[in-house]
């Protein structure tokens, strides 16, 4: 009996003896390995175990504690030390539960130092453990690092790095000779001058839209003006055309820094390279440089380029905040500063970026604000900046162009792309463009009409902005039929005879909408918006017919098997209940809860 006693007993203290063993100050080199545990099973464990502290956050314990723990722990270094020196490639069984790693093989990875940190000193960073400069980056691509200059630069929000095969478009020259006579009555009637007339003519323009006749005889009088107009209307040339005449004094060229005299601010990327287009074609014989700098491309070549000189530069916020630290643009003789899509900026999160830049102007400037729609919001946060403004407001806030029609088709959520496809058979996409909510159906779409035989490229803010242009220019030349894009280049793509704009998703922002069915029906043209509409979205259509102030029409397409839908009409859809907010019991009242709330410093009776 008390044999057996003692052999049921022995599992228990077994541990606690071979934890004993670590304590002498020297190691017996030649004791075999354990036959319970192998070498490899003991690092692993260790391995693990140093795995599972710093998962935890936990520091790592030398010694047993106590008070011998200090020579504890200044034995099992000297432990260590001559078990390396004696046996590089044989692990101790001791080591499997003393908490210090097992010595490596020789081609194995560099050992880790465990030197027992002394009181108040810091712990660093482990050997075999990469740095924080070491490690790999978000933003790097294929190992192509930027140089240190480079670093940080070129990453507005939301993007995907810098792109080092992006190749810049032909910029138009300006010609030596004279500006050609031009008569253009209309225009010339807003006050403006022969070199800009030649201007307007290289464009195609022959009469002003309302937002151009408007605009253009208030800006060029030096007032602050609020624009508010459908798209397609032609606001970029409403404020470049008097900006370029109000410029008197010679462009500064140094060759160190840009002293631009008008600045105009864009939400992205596609937005700023399609003002500089159209502000090089207007300024092709006044003499004026206009030029564009956005992230997601290389900072160099940019900074080279404005280094020449600039008159007008329009930028995204954080290429432009990029490129005022590093010194290569100053905003000191700005005069005239444009927001463009300014309601846009703000929902993107941009206006703490723009606050930064318009802190850096002076403030006897010019302000001019231009978008399709123009919240209430947006106007009580711009108030600040503006001096005496005008407010022009044509066609509404919201509204979309009368050119475009307008349909609405029910679908089950599983049959959306089934749906699309069999209306792409009916209609011929010759040039089409598709909006989608998130980035990642924008991908999943775009593959999906490829292989049903429709030509169709995806553009969005995953891509990169070789990727990106590649996609739009595709898209200009009628090489791809489809463009799947999502909202970020909703206010970024001005592509003549667009004959379709198909809503996939439906926008959560009504205002969104307005801006996508505006890629059609551009400068007269007629266009057809069509959404896709299932039975969690109609409360977003609500929203839209509530906004625009017409109830859409919806249709069934012919031919096409239906399953069973069940989706509410405009008028039964019943408003979406608030948000029930807790308030702290503020509006608790013990006449009408039977509870008596105590005021505080008075007695309760």
């Amino acid at each position: 009996m008390h044999a057996q006693g003692e052999d049921a007993a022995s599992p228990r203290t077994e541990p606690s003896r071979k934890r004993e063993s670590v304590t002498p100050s020297t190691t017996d080199t030649t004791m075999p390995a354990s036959p319970e545990r192998s070498p490899s099973e003991g690092s692993a464990s260790v391995e693990s175990g140093e795995k599972r502290r710093r998962r935890r956050g936990g520091r790592r314990r030398h010694g047993s504690g106590g008070a011998d723990g200090a020579a504890q722990s200044g034995a099992s270094q000297a432990s260590q030390a001559a078990h390396e020196l004696t046996a590089p490639a044989q692990a101790s069984p001791a080591s499997a539960y003393s908490g210090a790693p097992a010595p490596a093989a020789p081609a194995a990875a560099p050992e880790r130092s465990e030197r027992p940190k002394e009181h108040g000193e810091s712990h660093g960073h482990r050997d075999d453990r990469p740095r924080r400069d070491d490690r790999p980056r978000r933003d790097d691509h294929g190992g192509k690092g930027r140089s240190e200059r480079d670093h940080g630069h070129g990453r507005d929000r939301g993007g995907q790095g810098v792109d080092e095969s992006y190749k810049e478009r032909k910029h138009i020259e300006q010609p030596a000779g004279p500006a050609p006579e031009v008569e253009i009555p209309a225009f010339a009637a807003l006050g403006l001058e022969g070199k800009l007339l030649a201007g307007v003519a290289a464009m195609g323009y022959v009469d002003p839209t309302p937002i151009q006749e408007h605009a253009i005889p208030r800006v060029l009088a030096g007032h602050d003006v609020v624009g508010c107009a459908q798209t397609g209307t032609g606001k970029t040339a409403a404020f470049v055309l008097p900006i370029l005449q109000n410029m008197h004094e010679p462009m500064i060229v140094d060759g160190k820094k840009a002293h631009p005299t008008a600045l105009v601010v864009t939400p992205t990327r596609e937005l700023c390279g399609q003002i500089e287009e159209v502000g090089e074609t207007l300024a092709t014989y006044s003499g004026r440089r206009v030029v564009a700098v956005f992230g997601g491309v290389p900072y160099d070549p940019q900074a080279k380029r404005i280094r020449k000189g600039v008159d007008l530069l329009v930028a995204t916020p954080g290429r432009l905040l990029d490129m005022l630290r590093q010194g290569d643009v100053l905003l000191d003789k700005v005069d005239t500063l444009v927001l463009d899509e300014a309601d846009r900026m703000l929902d993107m999160g941009f206006w703490p970026d723009v606050k930064r830049i318009i802190d850096a102007i002076p403030a006897g400037r010019q302000n001019l604000f231009f978008s399709a729609t123009m919240s209430k919001t947006v106007l009580s946060i711009i108030a600040d900046t503006l001096h005496d403004p005008i407010f022009i407001e044509l066609g509404g806030t919201a509204q979309p162009v009368d050119n475009v029609e307008q349909r609405v088709l029910p679908v089950n959520q599983e049959q959306k792309v089934d749906l699309l496809v069999e209306y792409f058979r009916h209609h011929d996409p010759e040039r089409t463009l598709v909006f989608t909510r998130t980035r990642r159906r924008a991908e999943r779409l775009s593959r999906t009409l490829n292989k049903a035989g429709i030509s169709c490229e995806a553009i969005h803010g995953d891509r990169t902005q070789g990727q990106r242009q590649q996609a739009l220019d595709g898209f200009k030349n009628g090489k791809i039929a489809v463009l799947v894009a999502t909202d970020v280049v909703a206010r970024g793509i001005d592509v003549d005879n667009i004959t379709h704009v198909i809503n996939f998703d439906i926008p959560t922002n009504p205002e969104d909408y307005v801006h996508r069915i505006g890629r059609t029906a551009r400068a007269g043209a007629s266009g057809i918006a069509v959404s896709l509409l299932t039975a969690e979205d109609v409360h977003d259509l609500v929203a839209i017919e509530r906004l625009i102030g017409e109830t859409l029409e919806r249709h069934d397409l012919p031919n096409f098997d239906y399953e069973k839908r069940v989706i509410l009409e405009s008028s039964q859809v019943r408003p979406r209940p608030g948000k029930l907010l807790w308030n702290g019991g503020a509006n608790r009242a013990w006449n009408k809860t039977g509870v008596k709330r105590r005021v505080p410093g008075k007695r309760s009776r």
